[in-house]
């Protein structure tokens, strides 16, 4: 288990490509740096606490080990995390991370079509990363010898189909938000729901179009993080 665990941290710590590289390979720098989802300066550090936020743990290496224990029940635990790292993730290289967020990494003023663009586009991205990582674990797990015999095995088959067919998904989401920035989304292509609250919550989200398949591998519904 614990060579095992060793190999998922190596996994996740692998070098990421830019995921804007497809669509503006022309400019892209290549390798991603670590960048957040929210805004660290702008937006996290107004419901930090001694600089750390809660934030639901997605750690492979403990969900893999939560799962074990609690028979495929348990996936998840919500902790403490550094700003630094709350909502980080290896997507964009710095120039597109700086460059398409522009907008959304400082204050904003209006909500018009481009902001809702950038939201949509970070928030899709940031899933779609996440879940290609997330295959590479599950294929990692189910390539070691003895797999096979783990209790979560079956599981583990099943649940890699749905993330390829979720993975799939997200895909589209991206390229509609990719085709959608030459033009500063003003067909208004991608779409937004904008919540208000009555009291200040001490809450930051980004919200996405994220599709959800049950473990017959219908699509059961769609989601926002």
């Amino acid at each position: 288990m614990i060579d095992f665990a060793r190999k998922l941290n190596e996994t996740l710590r692998k070098e990421s490509l830019c995921l804007a590289y497809e669509f503006d390979k022309d400019n892209c720098e290549g390798a991603a740096i670590l960048s957040h989802s929210i805004a660290r300066s702008r937006q996290l550090a107004k419901i930090a606490e001694n600089d750390k936020v809660c934030v639901w743990n997605n750690d492979a290496v403990k969900l893999f080990h939560l799962m074990d224990e609690s028979g495929g029940t348990k996936r998840s635990v919500f902790e403490p995390l550094s700003t630094r790292k709350a909502s980080a993730f290896r997507g964009f290289c710095n120039y597109h991370d700086t460059l398409l967020f522009d907008r959304i990494d400082n204050p904003i003023a209006q909500f018009d079509k481009e902001t809702v663009l950038q939201l949509h586009y970070r928030s899709v991205s940031y899933e779609y990363f996440h879940k290609k990582k997330a295959i590479d674990c599950i294929n990692d797990f189910l390539n070691e010898p003895m797999s096979r015999k783990n209790p979560l095995y079956n599981w583990a088959c099943d649940y890699l189909e749905i993330m390829h067919l979720s993975l799939s998904d997200i895909q589209k989401q991206k390229q509609i938000c990719e085709k959608s920035y030459p033009t500063k989304n003003v067909n208004g292509d991608v779409k937004a729901v904008i919540f208000e609250f009555d009291v200040s919550v001490p809450v930051m989200c980004v919200g996405g179009w994220i599709p959800t398949y049950t473990i017959n591998r219908k699509k059961d519904c769609l989601k926002t993080n």
